[in-house]
């Protein structure tokens, strides 16, 4: 064999050992950039979703939690009737003494609580839990804005609810926690627990001289406290989907990186030995 065809054959012996090594760094690349892919196809979309599933609460009130609204906010009114208003909170006012009363009497006609309830005028006597008694004269049932949640009743109860009454003998306004009251009681004998008077006052069943004022378009509508269910948070967007989103566009960005980084045509340098 002459020397050229001797160079020649070390050529070609070269030549193919270079071609494997190129196959099996190849491979290896492909097979690390399979990993990096199913990785991140199952991460990011997945991560963004439960972030997203997170954020997406629906902040939620009750109607006696009211005073803890922040007056321009935006909220969605959900009545005991189911129907729903969407508007800007405007803070709480009251009805007049008058239109209470009226309101008040109808309520009771129509529909009577499980408990016995005084009419504005009636002479009552109330007992404190420690004991003490006071005559005076009922008025109204009331919303105050510096209660608290009671959860740990069997019915979630409020001490956001207060009577108001006229002092015996004189017209000195009082006012009583109904959670503070240990019975409230008639001249006939008929007697209610303070605890039952919440209650029903949480459920919706005493009307209240307050009421949920909120804006819709130009107009401000007032709507009887005890009327409202729920007042929830709107959602303009649901996160959830938005994190799948973002997830899912990081996931496509990492494919089309490994697709190329993969695409890259990977040589075997001999005489310095590396990639």
């Amino acid at each position: 064999m002459s020397d050229f065809d001797k160079s020649n054959t070390g050529q070609t012996d070269i030549q193919e050992d270079h071609s494997d090594m190129m196959s099996v760094g190849y491979l290896i690349v492909l097979v690390l950039a399979c990993i990096v892919l199913s990785l991140i196809g199952n991460g990011c979309s997945a991560i963004g979703y439960g972030v997203g599933s997170a954020i997406h609460k629906t902040e939620k009130h009750r109607f006696y939690e009211a005073a803890e609204l922040r007056s321009g906010t935006e909220w969605v009114v959900i009545l005991r009737d189911r129907t729903k208003l969407r508007g800007f909170y405007r803070g709480l006012d009251s009805i007049s003494t008058q239109e209470y009363n009226d309101t008040y009497s109808q309520a009771l006609d129509k529909n009577q609580p499980q408990a016995v309830l005084p009419y504005p005028g009636d002479r009552i006597e109330i007992s404190d839990m420690a004991g003490s008694s006071e005559f005076c004269k009922f008025r109204y049932f009331d919303y105050s804005r510096f209660g608290s949640a009671i959860k740990n009743a069997k019915v979630e109860t409020a001490r956001n609810f207060v009577i108001r009454t006229d002092a015996i003998p004189g017209t000195k306004p009082l006012y009583f926690n109904l959670m503070d009251i240990k019975s409230v009681g008639w001249t006939n004998g008929a007697r209610t627990k303070g605890d039952e008077l919440a209650t029903l006052a949480t459920k919706g069943e005493i009307p209240l001289k307050t009421r949920f004022l909120y804006a819709i378009q130009d107009s401000v509508v007032a709507v009887p406290l005890q009327q409202i269910s729920m007042i929830e948070s709107p959602n303009k967007k649901d996160a959830r989907w938005t994190g799948f989103g973002i997830g899912l566009a990081m996931d496509i960005t990492g494919v089309i990186v490994i697709m190329v980084i993969s695409s890259i045509d990977f040589s075997f340098d001999l005489s310095q030995g590396s990639w």
